[in-house]
């Protein structure tokens, strides 16, 4: 294995325990980290797809707000980060309602990052020129066709440093120290 691919499997590993640790909050309405997650997927998001430059919305506003999450002024662009575990299209059309609404004049393009995956259906029928439906596959899927060596090693650094100990190793049992019964 080169490593190139050896950098971007320790990043498919990393990112996929960390949506599978997002959705199991979710499911105990345990939403602390679905707030770390809009940060962290708005840097990961940059690194992916420059030249985005996103901004979370509390850093413009002084607080977050309901419809969207992160923006970028210069790319015409806003992003909403869902968590939604089920029906999906509720979530969508109200992200789009609300959209049309109060973003869409200033920023044309809309992005829905859903941290479960989406149904591919829903993808289809709600995907435009202006309107994506992106997801942790579709950000591995970008990563895996167009990042070189030096893309992923930067990316793979950045995912170690900002989910911390908790997920910066993809072999995380090497590290754990034997447990010393106390006496």
């Amino acid at each position: 294995m080169n490593d190139r691919s050896n950098y971007i499997e320790q990043i498919i590993v990393l990112l996929k325990r960390y949506q599978s640790d997002l959705i199991a909050n979710g499911e105990f309405n345990l939403l602390n980290s679905h707030i770390h997650a809009e940060y962290f997927l708005k840097q990961l998001l940059n690194h992916v797809s420059p030249p985005w430059k996103l901004k979370h919305t509390a850093e413009k506003f002084s607080h977050n707000t309901s419809s969207i999450d992160l923006f970028s002024e210069e790319q015409g662009l806003v992003v909403q980060v869902t968590a939604q575990k089920s029906n999906h299209r509720e979530k969508i059309e109200s992200t789009i309602k609300k959209y049309n609404a109060e973003w869409k004049e200033k920023f044309p393009r809309l992005r829905i990052f859903f941290i479960k995956q989406a149904s591919d259906e829903l993808v289809k029928e709600f995907e435009t020129e202006k309107i994506k439906i992106l997801s942790f596959n579709s950000i591995i899927t970008r990563i895996q066709s167009k990042f070189t060596v030096e893309d992923a090693y930067n990316l793979l650094e950045f995912i170690k440093q900002e989910l911390g100990t908790t997920y910066g190793s993809p072999y995380t049992y090497e590290r754990i120290d034997l447990f010393e019964e106390y006496k």
